[in-house]
């Protein structure tokens, strides 16, 4: 079972959508503290929790990032990539392949 710590509500800063609560997905019983990072689940941009304001991370903060927490990242990018395709394709077979 996922610990999910909620939030005042903020935009993410790439793509807008309204996020309010972070999931924990290492060490269950962890709560998001000061330097933690977050995924958006609409766009996968990181950010990282800078006193109790979510703001998105820079190139060097993600470079700074270990491997599996990168990888981390990226898995989660590339899910939504997947499932984004999916719903294009299945929309396209829906009105007979015309955009």
């Amino acid at each position: 079972m996922t610990r999910e710590t909620h939030y005042r509500p903020w935009l993410c800063h790439h793509c807008g959508v309204v996020l309010d609560t972070v999931g924990v997905v290492r060490g269950a019983d962890a709560v998001p503290g000061p330097g933690d990072v977050a995924v958006c689940i609409g766009c996968g941009t990181p950010s990282r929790l800078d006193g109790a304001v979510w703001r998105p991370l820079r190139a060097d903060e993600i470079a700074a990032l270990s491997t599996a927490n990168r990888r981390d990242i990226l898995d989660h990018q590339m899910a939504l990539a997947a499932a984004r395709a999916r719903g294009a394709i299945r929309d396209r077979s829906r009105d007979g392949g015309h955009a």
